[in-house]
């Protein structure tokens, strides 16, 4: 979910503390697009068009592999929905869910069904969002 798939494309800052300093080439051989070949079992990307921090290109790049390598995946793209889609979005939550009981239990997920966020839930989310974005 709004993944970063390749560090050598991402804020510096991230992938210079979290993978150690280094060089976008030293990265290519650990971007998932190098392994798309590699895929087994199922896998669900989903991303938000209007992703703040991990830009939907990564995921499309990703697709293009997985094309390339004839893998099967599913994709879900949600039109202006950010990186904390999971946290705004209750169709993208649901979709995630209903994703995981096919694929991990076998069983038809319950149809209907709407994941809808409460004004009061987005506010405490947005409020706690701007707290860790001021420390």
């Amino acid at each position: 979910m709004c993944g970063n798939h390749d560090s050598s494309t991402y804020a510096a800052a991230w992938s210079d503390k979290y993978r150690g300093p280094g060089e976008p080439a030293q990265w290519a051989s650990q971007a998932n697009d190098f392994v798309a070949h590699k895929l087994r079992g199922r896998l669900l990307l989903v991303s938000g068009d209007s992703d703040e921090n991990v830009h939907v290109s990564q995921t499309l790049r990703l697709v293009d592999a997985l094309v390339q390598a004839n893998r099967d995946f599913d994709l879900l793209v949600v039109p202006n929905e950010g990186h904390l889609l999971m946290m705004t979005c209750g169709y993208a939550q649901r979709r995630i869910w209903d994703f995981f009981v096919m694929h991990l239990l076998g069983e038809a997920p319950p149809t209907g069904v709407a994941v809808r966020f409460e004004a009061h839930e987005l506010a405490r989310y947005a409020e706690r969002q701007w707290r860790e974005l001021r420390q």
